[in-house]
């Protein structure tokens, strides 16, 4: 299986491949193969589909756009997966990140980004890390806390599925 390819490129013509400005772009040999197919999202980042998408996909293009900063995935995700709440966010991902806050709508889902002041030593410890390679994600306890903090949709929370100590 071929890598797939995500990266950050300062401008445009930093990409052969996206030179003719066209996107998303894509061409097919004779042989009916996929040569290129590009997808561009803002903050210039680039994403090659030669790969299936899976579920770290979101994962790989949020880790671009907040460079150099702590990512996780919390709050109404997190808590979804725990069990925390019985519903299920369809076609969005929520992060905490010590980075800018935004929301970037992709073909494969909204990402949404939120600030937190926390410092490292503070988050580190209250995250699990999976084994796939993805963003990790909050623990039931420290994703409540960041919905908490951000003081949205505390009524979907369901408190006895908090209580339990049956972590991952």
């Amino acid at each position: 299986m071929v890598p797939f390819v995500v990266w950050r490129t300062p401008t445009l013509r930093g990409c052969m491949c996206i030179a003719s400005r066209i996107f998303p772009s894509c061409w097919e040999s004779p042989a009916g193969r996929w040569t290129v197919r590009w997808t561009r999202w803002p903050a210039r980042v680039f994403w090659s589909v030669w790969r299936r998408i899976g579920a770290g996909t979101l994962d790989a293009i949020t880790r671009c756009l907040r460079p150099g900063r702590i990512t996780w995935e919390s709050c109404e995700s997190a808590l979804s997966q725990w069990g925390v709440i019985s519903q299920i966010p369809v076609g969005r991902t929520t992060y905490m990140t010590t980075g800018r806050e935004g929301e970037f709508h992709t073909r494969f889902g909204v990402i949404d980004l939120t600030h937190s002041k926390l410092p490292p030593s503070r988050i580190i410890g209250n995250l699990a890390y999976r084994d796939d390679g993805r963003l990790p994600i909050a623990t039931k306890r420290f994703a409540y806390d960041n919905l908490r903090s951000t003081g949205r949709n505390l009524g979907l929370v369901d408190m006895d599925e908090l209580e339990d100590d049956d972590e991952w």
